[in-house]
């Protein structure tokens, strides 16, 4: 069994319903471009989780679901986190 790290981090939702990862985390947990990742997004009263992929400069996309049924919009600031293996 693969034990995994969560890791809490502030971002803000911008363009195109993207996150990012700060620079130290994913230098900290060797996090790769095209991996999925489990995140949890919450802030003001919701949580969801989902699976995302890490794109090229560090982004995650939260799912257009996710988006709409939360009435999230771009510059709110979110509470994420990321499971991931040590």
């Amino acid at each position: 069994m693969v034990m995994t790290r969560s890791v809490v981090f502030l971002a803000r939702l911008r363009a195109c319903n993207r996150g990012t990862v700060p620079v130290e985390v994913r230098w900290r947990f060797g996090l790769e471009p095209g991996t999925l990742y489990a995140v949890r997004v919450s802030g003001g009263g919701f949580g969801r989780e989902f699976y995302a992929g890490l794109q090229r400069g560090g982004q995650l996309t939260v799912p257009p679901e996710v988006v709409v049924d939360e009435e999230l919009e771009i510059g709110d600031l979110l509470d994420v986190t990321l499971e991931v293996e040590p």
